[in-house]
């Protein structure tokens, strides 16, 4: 048996006053009780407690740890055996010192929510559900709960293993109802300390810190409830939970992943079935009168290497044999133009060739079937100039502010420009939102003219429901809508049949609207964007939230995923596998029948390239812009 820390034990290996009664028992069970498996498999990683919840008993080690109940039930389909049923206003409690570890643990278990991430809302915020909580001997708190901090982070789910250290860690973590989920996190205090969040064996974030104490856990250790902090709101677990462990040790992906297959033997098969049978599916995309499909493929170019030649014929032979039909280029990143514009100086470092980029790229594209997309950031300044579209100081940074009508008219004549004097097919607004509340003294005397009221009274403000300000919602909403609204009917009038497309993270109406004016389903139902890619980069996207947006378009305009091709792995970005990447778009083709864009092309290697080629895209495509 490895020689590991026990629960109680501070970095300096002395056992605190405080923890030696209930730390003398814990030992004892330790070192007498047999391991959980045979082999002892448990006893490796320092097990600390396992509740498999087979029997009444609920614990399986210690044996005679007493847990208290209020209300819950065993029921027979657990993820193995057995599992423990917990409704609203039901928990289980155990003495936090017995069971708890002290400089570092791990903690984890199977979760069944009766609940679906979006299928409870109070008043449009998100119910929140706590796993586990507990105190700290110094007035702190641990809690694993999805949802805490509430209007900002109820989306998230969030390991905080102590509040007043700010060591906390959170993530997105989309749960559906009814089907299974496993869930770990991970902490270990003291100078390299750190706090780990898990889904399904899968580190997905991280928070590392220095730490120079270490306090002790006190009072009743809560499962299913958010009662052992002082932040306690109702949040109730609301789920069938099973296989509950707790480990003495901060165990990594890897011992977690050899964890749960050694209770779930096929575990990465569950894990990685997100896409059930619908890539079983046939393939049955829309086509013209000729036969050929109509899907939009678009992929989306950040860099310059279209801006020469040869970069050009590179990019575009490479994106032909990938099967991509949508080419979107970034014209304008904050920081200038790269094409010859009399209206704003070029992007610093690129170097314009003697003839025109832009027009070059567009013939060359359409020679060979694909449309071009030029690709605007609009508010996101990354230089220093065009002073008088912003406050250093008190615009938000990076920005330009939105609300000056001088830039307004600026960004909408570069954008209408390159629509009258190139051949686009489209345009693609991104950053297309105020980037935060500008409360510069324009703003403010601005926002004091048209509404007689104060603005940073009204961006103080913070309501229960996740809204802000009434006035403040219509001043930010106002200024963007304004933008697209005039490129888009300007635009269409100086080139029939231009696509209009926005980038943005569209809310369905049971979320809180943006606080920087992103209102993308109101301006498809205006009429004035035809396509709105919505951005998700995970590697399994938020399809739930995906529908419920679609239902409200009801067809107004074209809904697109825009995925990545790359996943960041220990802060690094990583080509993604071509494998997943078919999966994921093969998904998209057979649900939705639209199209699919990708981010980006700077990270699309030769694999990427040959399987979408052989693959998804095989067979040709013309994009479908659902007008």
């Amino acid at each position: 048996m490895t020689n590991t820390k026990k629960s109680g034990f501070s970095s300096d290996g002395k056992m605190p006053v405080l923890a030696k009664t209930g730390l003398i028992l814990l030992w004892s069970f330790l070192l007498s009780s047999p391991p959980l498996f045979a082999d002892g498999f448990y006893e490796n990683f320092g097990q600390v407690f396992y509740a498999s919840f087979d029997d009444a008993s609920l614990t399986d080690f210690p044996k005679d740890i007493q847990v208290d109940k209020k209300g819950g039930r065993l029921i027979n389909d657990g993820i193995k055996g057995k599992a423990f049923q917990l409704n609203g206003n039901e928990c289980l409690t155990l003495d936090a010192q017995s069971v708890l570890p002290q400089s570092e643990g791990t903690l984890m278990m199977w979760v069944r929510p009766h609940w679906g991430y979006y299928d409870a809302v109070e008043d449009i915020i998100p119910v929140s559900h706590t796993f586990m909580s507990f105190n700290w001997n110094d007035g702190g708190y641990f809690v694993f709960s999805d949802g805490w901090w509430e209007i900002k982070g109820a989306p998230y789910t969030w390991i905080v293993a102590d509040n007043r250290m700010n060591l906390h860690a959170h993530s997105k973590i989309q749960y559906e109802k009814d089907k299974w989920i496993h869930l770990a996190c991970s902490y270990k205090m003291g100078p390299a300390g750190y706090v780990r969040l898990f889904r399904n064996a899968e580190m997905v974030d991280e928070k590392r810190q220095f730490f120079s104490r270490t306090p002790l856990p006190v009072g009743k250790f809560f499962v299913g409830s958010d009662q052992g902090t002082d932040l306690a709101k109702n949040r109730w677990v609301d789920s069938d939970i099973d296989e509950l462990v707790i480990f003495n040790k901060a165990l990594e992906a890897n011992d977690i992943l050899s964890i749960c297959k050694k209770q779930v033997p096929d575990c990465e098969a569950r894990f990685n079935n997100w896409t059930g049978d619908v890539l079983n599916q046939p393939y049955t995309p829309p086509r013209d009168q000729n036969g050929v499909i109509k899907e939009t493929r678009a992929i989306f170019d950040e860099g310059t290497g279209w801006v020469s030649p040869l970069g050009m014929r590179e990019t575009l032979n490479t994106i032909e044999q990938a099967g991509f039909n949508v080419y979107v280029p970034c014209v304008w990143h904050g920081k200038g133009v790269r094409y010859p514009s009399g209206l704003a100086p070029s992007e610093e470092n690129v170097a314009l060739p003697e003839k025109d980029p832009l027009a070059l790229l567009i013939k060359t594209a359409h020679e060979k079937g694909i449309q071009v997309h030029p690709w605007f950031c609009v508010a996101l300044r990354q230089r220093l100039f065009f002073d008088d579209y912003y406050s250093l100081l008190q615009t938000p940074a990076s920005a330009f502010d939105l609300h000056r009508p001088e830039f307004r008219k600026f960004m909408i004549d570069l954008i209408l420009d390159v629509i009258r004097r190139y051949d686009v097919d489209g345009i693609n607004l991104d950053y297309i939102r105020s980037m935060g509340v500008c409360t510069c003294t324009y703003c403010k005397k601005a926002y004091k003219d048209r509404f007689g009221r104060d603005l940073l009274a009204d961006q103080a403000f913070r309501p229960e429901n996740g809204r802000m300000a009434t006035h403040l919602q219509k001043w930010q909403d106002d200024a963007v809508a304004s933008i697209v609204k005039e490129i888009s009917q300007k635009g269409k009038a100086i080139r029939p049949g231009l696509v209009i497309s926005v980038d943005g993270h569209p809310k369905p109406k049971i979320l809180p609207p943006s606080w920087e004016g992103r209102r993308e389903i109101k301006w498809a139902k205006s009429g004035w964007v035809d396509v709105i890619y919505n951005m998700d980069y995970t590697e399994q996207p938020d399809f739930e939230k995906y529908d419920l947006i679609l239902d409200e378009l009801d067809g107004s305009a074209q809904l697109i995923m825009l995925i990545s091709n790359y996943d960041i792995i220990y802060k690094r970005n990583i080509s993604r596998k071509p494998e997943d990447m078919n999966d994921l778009i093969g998904y998209i083709q057979r649900k939705y029948h639209t199209g699919v864009g990708v981010y980006i092309y700077s990270m699309m290697n030769t694999l990427q390239v040959k399987s979408l080629g052989s693959q998804c895209f095989k067979e040709k495509a013309v994009p479908f812009s659902g007008k």
